[in-house]
This record gives C-alpha cells, sequence and structure tokens, in this order.
C-alpha cells in the first residue's frame, strides 16, 4: 500500500510534495493505483497542529484523482466547522475510543453529511466499555483492541459485530487487532505485538468482502514484519539489494496490482511445491521487481524461507505462508518505491 506522511509532529517531511512530484521520465512518482494511498501516519491530518500544512495537501489530493487517499482521524468536528472540504477522492475513518465519541459523532453527523463530510468509516478502539455508534450510511467498521495495555472486551468486540449486521448486513467489519490484552470469557490473555493481527484474523469476525483487503493491509506492517526488516538490514548479503532504476519504471507502469499478482504466481510455482525444481537456484538475480525481492528478503528458496522465516522444508507451502511471503515481498518493494 503507497504511503504518504507530508508531515509529522515534527513538521514538513522530505515528502511534502510526493502526490505532484515528477521522476525522470516525466511521470508521478507516486503511481496511479487501485489501492488507496495511506496519509499521515505519523500525524493526525484533521488535528490543530496540522492546520499550517493541510490546505496544500488538499490541493495536491484533489490534482491526483486518480488516487484515493485515506486517513484517520479523531478530529472529524474540524471538518463540520471549517469551510475546508474533503475532495472526493479522500476518505477518512473516524477513531471512537468511547462511547461520548460515539455520541458526539452521532450529534454531527449530520451536519457532517450535508457538507459532503461524513465518515468513511469507524476505527473503534475497544476496550471494556460499549461502544455504540451510528451506523447509517457508513461503509465499513474496524475494531482494535487497546496498544497501551487496556484490555479488549471480545465479547463487546462480537456485539458490536452483530449490531452492524442488524442496522445493515453488508457493511464490511474486520476485527483487525487485538491491542495487548484480550478478555476471552471472562480470561484475559496477555498477547506479543507479533501475534495481535494474526489472532484478531483467528477469531473468525471478519466479513468475507473483498472492499477489506486494502484497508486490512494498512495493519500488515505489525511489529513481526518490522523486527524482520531490521534482522534482514544486519545481514551485508540481504541489505545489499535493491530495486534497479528500470524496475521502478516497471513498477509504476504495472502498478502494485500487477506486481503482487506476479509474486503470488513465482511464490506459487516456485516455491510452494513440496521439493520445488531447482531448489536454490530458483531465483534469478534480475529480471522482475520480484526477483531482488526475494533475495533481500531471504524468500528465494526453502532453505532460506526455513533459516529466516522458521517455515519448514519438506511440505508443502499453505495458502497462508504463501499469502505471508507475498506479502513480505511487496513491503519490501514498497519501501523501496518510497522518496
Amino acid at each position: 500500500m503507497p504511503l504518504w506522511n507530508p508531515w509529522t509532529k515534527a513538521g514538513k517531511t522530505s515528502a511534502e510534495n510526493l502526490p505532484v512530484r515528477k521522476n525522470r521520465q516525466g511521470g508521478c512518482k507516486l503511481p496511479s493505483c487501485s489501492t488507496p494511498v495511506l496519509t499521515c501516519t505519523e500525524a493526525d491530518f484533521l488535528s490543530p497542529e496540522s492546520d499550517p500544512f493541510r490546505g496544500p495537501a488538499l490541493l495536491m489530493m484533489a490534482e491526483r484523482k486518480d488516487l484515493t487517499f485515506v486517513f484517520f482521524t479523531e478530529y472529524w468536528q474540524v471538518l463540520k466547522d471549517t469551510e475546508q472540504k474533503l475532495p472526493s477522492n479522500v476518505r477518512y475513518y473516524a477513531v471512537l475510543q468511547t462511547e461520548d465519541d460515539a455520541k458526539r459523532l452521532g450529534a454531527q453527523l449530520q451536519e457532517l453529511e450535508k457538507k459532503d463530510a461524513a465518515p468513511y468509516g469507524y476505527l473503534i478502539r475497544q476496550k471494556e466499555e460499549k461502544i455504540t455508534p451510528p451506523l447509517t450510511g457508513i461503509r465499513q467498521v474496524l475494531v482494535t483492541g487497546d496498544q497501551g495495555g487496556g484490555v479488549c472486551d471480545f465479547d463487546l468486540v462480537r456485539s458490536l459485530k452483530e449490531a452492524c449486521g442488524k442496522a445493515n448486513p453488508e457493511i464490511p467489519f474486520a476485527f483487525v487487532e487485538t491491542g495487548a490484552a484480550l478478555r476471552v470469557n471472562g480470561k484475559v490473555y496477555h498477547i506479543g505485538g507479533e501475534n495481535r493481527i494474526t489472532q484478531a484474523k483467528k477469531a473468525g469476525l471478519n466479513s468475507d468482502d473483498t472492499s477489506l483487503d486494502p484497508v486490512l493491509e494498512m495493519f500488515s506492517d505489525s511489529p513481526k514484519m518490522n523486527r524482520l526488516f531490521e534482522r534482514l538490514s544486519c545481514s551485508g548479503f540481504r541489505a545489499g539489494f535493491s530495486l534497479s532504476d528500470k524496475d521502478k519504471v516497471y513498477v509504476r507502469e504495472k502498478g502494485l496490482d500487477t506486481i503482487r499478482s506476479h509474486a503470488e504466481d513465482f511464490v506459487a510455482k516456485r516455491l510452494a511445491p513440496k521439493d520445488p525444481a531447482n531448489d536454490g537456484k530458483q531465483t534469478p538475480m534480475r529480471g522482475h521487481p520480484v526477483f531482488p525481492a526475494q533475495h533481500a528478503t531471504a524468500c528465494c528458496c526453502r532453505s532460506c524461507l526455513e533459516k529466516w522465516h522458521g517455515i519448514p522444508q519438506g511440505r508443502e507451502l499453505t495458502k497462508d505462508e504463501q499469502s505471508y511471503i507475498v506479502s513480505v515481498l511487496m513491503e519490501w518493494i514498497r519501501r523501496q518505491m518510497l522518496p
């Protein structure tokens, strides 16, 4: 998923004008793609601290009608009180942490709708308080636990899922992360950072809706993924790989969705079998952006997969393992494409 942080809490960044920045060929450095551009992950797009930077960012967003920009915010009321409008290709998720947040949003929702500024979806940080947000017109509901140590009550997550179904069975729902502590049937489980996303997925609450796929990808850069890339950076061999200028042009021209499809095909044919042909030599060094990504991330052969990722040799890869490998490859390529 493309990432754009035009500013942080410390001020502007070098990516300030990324959407309209040109490459050497005269095209946009941030290419057209169907995957939303996750915006302002290190500062709230609508916070008072962001006021000096927001206007120029909105102009760039409006200029790039070929992209969809997404951000999460606790300050949705700003859109009710300001003359600034969100371009039609910008979506936001209202972050709700308490029942008071939900009531406040409910009271303001009609005014937001009049300004075409209603939230696309909710990100609900569920703890031990029941949260009942207004569900009319909402497009998606995401739920996470508390990262700071508060307990997420699984019964409340499940009841929220049921409430969404009653309001509109078509509302996509996803429990994306458990948080540090999860109460299930009265017992509290403390969950390590690398397991919070996988355990939430195993709860079986997520809607079977493909529109959730890019949203769930927003949460895929888990602590486990970060630790993997930290380990890889300590290997001179792995850290020596990068995308060539030709590779980057190819990624921009084809788009990340196509590159992901190619990666899925390479993994399925060259890694997934129990005994892959030419194992250890099946991945070229160059010729496609996925190939250097495989070597850089130790996803090039079954021996490397076992050593670096703990995926055993001598058996066929499961669908989840193949999906994990593709996610690692695409994350490496995403990072390479950043300015």
